[in-house]
């Protein structure tokens, strides 16, 4: 972390350590399968953006994250054998591969999803409060629904505490139900592979193009 609470460090490191990778994969493309292919970019990839990405990844730069974004875009066209300048919306969805933002996403809710059903140390705070806690009176969707809590600073804001709350409240009631950690997990990842599907986004607090 810098002294100004961003990350840009960080990203231009894990962006370093992807682009190594990136050269592994293209080495070996011609000699592996795509899903051997695929199996390499889980291992050797996909760590790197997992590792805190709720934390760095909300924090840093967009132009940073495009980086990351453009990493990606290679990695799925070395993978699915496609020409450089092929369009990636369909690649990410027919090998299941997930972006930068949408990985930050989903680490996100399964945040929330863990706070909200007490699934964390009993010493970890409250971070939510659900809406019916505040208004109790009956208004749709107030079941599932948390208070999104509002902030002018733009580090707060970008924070999981407000920012989780907005996301899982745009999440059907079916997936926010789910009994299991495990089963909303594969729900929201299912869920937003269908956004990819009809060339939807699932959410507007990350702006991104595919190309």
């Amino acid at each position: 972390m810098q002294p100004n609470l961003k990350w840009n460090s960080h990203v231009s490191s894990v962006a370093n350590k992807i682009y190594k990778t990136v050269g592994i994969l293209f080495k070996v493309k011609n000699i592996l399968s795509s899903a051997h292919l695929t199996i390499l970019y889980h291992s050797l990839i996909e760590p790197y953006l997992h590792y805190c990405c709720i934390v760095w990844a909300t924090h840093s730069e967009s132009t940073l994250l495009e980086t990351l974004l453009k990493l990606q875009k290679r990695c799925v066209r070395i993978i699915n054998y496609s020409p450089p300048k092929a369009h990636s919306r369909p690649l990410f969805t027919k090998l299941r591969i997930f972006t930068i933002y949408d990985l930050c996403l989903i680490h996100i809710l399964v945040f929330v999803y863990r706070s909200v059903n007490l699934l964390f140390p009993h010493h970890f705070p409250k971070y939510f409060t659900r809406t019916r806690d505040i208004h109790p009176h009956g208004t749709r969707g107030n079941k599932y629904n948390l208070y999104q809590i509002n902030s002018q600073i733009s580090c707060r804001f970008k924070s999981v505490v407000c920012s989780g709350p907005k996301h899982w409240n745009e999440l059907p009631d079916s997936i926010r139900s789910a009994p299991t950690l495990m089963t909303f997990k594969n729900h929201v990842k299912q869920h937003i592979l269908s956004q990819y599907n009809n060339w939807c986004k699932i959410t507007n607090y990350f702006v991104y193009t595919f190309t």
